[in-house]
Parts: C-alpha cells; sequence; structure tokens
C-alpha cells in the first residue's frame, strides 16, 4: 500500500491555463465563421475556426503584383493597413492586461477602430468598379482585406474582458464593459455600408450590438471571477 501510494504522489499534476481566443486567420472562400446558438440567450454567434497554435504571421499577405502603373498609391496604402492589422493583432495577444476595462479600450477597442477607420478611407478614395476585373484594386483582394478586418473586429470582443469561445458573450463582463462595447460598435455599424462586408457578417455585427446593448441596460456588475480579473494593474 506505501509504495502504491508513492508511486500515486509522483504523479504530475495537470497545470490549468486561462481559455484565450485564438487569432483569427483570413479566408477567401466565404465568411469567416459558421454561426450556432447560443444557448442561454438563443442569438446566433459566430466561432472562429482557427487552430489554437496559429500565430499572427500566419495572416495572409495581399498580393501587390497585381496592383501596379497608376495604382501605385493604392497598393501602398493596401500594404500599410495590412502591416497595421498585424501589428494591431500582436499587440493584442501579446498583452496580459487586456482584462482590465480601460486598458481593454485603449489597447483593442481603439487600435481596432483605427484600422476600421484607414479601410474606410481607402474604401472611400478607391471605390469598388463596376468592371468584373477592376486594375485598380482587384476585387479578390478587396474582399480578403474586407474580412481580415471583420476577422479583427470579431477577435477585439472575444478577448480581454470577453475572452471565451464565443465572441460577444456579456453574461460576465459587466455593464460597464458591456456598454463600452456597445458605443465600439455603434461607430462600426454606421459605416458598414463601405467596409464590403458580406450580409451574413452584417447581421452578425448587428446582433452584437444588440446583445451589449441589452447587457448595458441591465447594467449587472461583473461575475466574481471577471471581477477580479478587471481589477489587476497593468503588468510593467
Amino acid at each position: 500500500m506505501g509504495k502504491h501510494n508513492a508511486r500515486r504522489a509522483k504523479q504530475p499534476r495537470q497545470r490549468v491555463t486561462e481559455d484565450r481566443p485564438s487569432p483569427p486567420t483570413a479566408s477567401t472562400t466565404g465568411d469567416s465563421a459558421t454561426v450556432e446558438e447560443e444557448p442561454e440567450e438563443s442569438f446566433p454567434m459566430e466561432i472562429l475556426n482557427v487552430q489554437a497554435e496559429e500565430r499572427v504571421n500566419t495572416l495572409p499577405s495581399v498580393d501587390h503584383e497585381e496592383i501596379d502603373g497608376n495604382s501605385d498609391a493604392c497598393g501602398k496604402e493596401v500594404k500599410h493597413l495590412e502591416s497595421r492589422l498585424k501589428n494591431v493583432l500582436e499587440s493584442i495577444q501579446l498583452s496580459n492586461s487586456n482584462s482590465n476595462p480601460k486598458i481593454y479600450q485603449e489597447n483593442v477597442l481603439f487600435p481596432v477602430r483605427n484600422c476600421v477607420t484607414e479601410w474606410l478611407s481607402i474604401q472611400k478614395h478607391y471605390p469598388p468598379s463596376d468592371e468584373e476585373s477592376d486594375p485598380l484594386f482587384p476585387p479578390e483582394k478587396r474582399k480578403q482585406v474586407s474580412l481580415l478586418i471583420f476577422q479583427l473586429i470579431q477577435y477585439s470582443i472575444q478577448c480581454g474582458p470577453l475572452a471565451g469561445s464565443k465572441p460577444g458573450y456579456f453574461k460576465r463582463c459587466g455593464g460597464q464593459v458591456a456598454k463600452m462595447v456597445y458605443d465600439y460598435l455603434i461607430t462600426i455599424e454606421d459605416d458598414l455600408e463601405f467596409l464590403g462586408f458580406t450580409e451574413k457578417q452584417t447581421k452578425v455585427i448587428a446582433t452584437w450590438k444588440s446583445n451589449a446593448q441589452k447587457a448595458a441596460a441591465n447594467d449587472k456588475p461583473p461575475s466574481k471571477s471577471q471581477l477580479k480579473k478587471q481589477s489587476k494593474k497593468s503588468k510593467k
């Protein structure tokens, strides 16, 4: 019996780690994720279809070889945006303090909104052509960047105080965070017409906004576990 207990004592304990959402990856075949029912609130939510080990450098590069001649300026702007998207995503991933609402707003929501604003500017300055083949900004490239923007928005409400398997889950984060996200999504929804999102993606953003608004109106305090995480100060 003594030997049996000794063998049991030597067995290593499993290490418990905090769940973190995986970074978004791009696909040019359609929307970024599938819609599933949220069991507690019964509204459609999207889940990132990515591998846990994928890192920010797996985001595909926009091919600029087809953008030449008079489109050099457009190509440079798209390339700058692509670089910015990678930097913002990497910054979000590397931060250990995004559960704090103020830091989450400054490190996640504001930078992602700036990326959306930059993409909006490009879309308005180089509007889609009626031609099937746009020599200035090929439709497939435009679609690819729009998808990257959508996935970054999705990731922004699936990290920090909203970290979990589903984006935009407001049951535990508290009314303060919900109001913060609602204000953020309102500014994005105002520009959906120019962002190049699909009808499905547009509806998902509207669902996130609606549920953020409801959670903000209820103004419930965060759960005990979330309150503990949100109270942590930034690590220097």
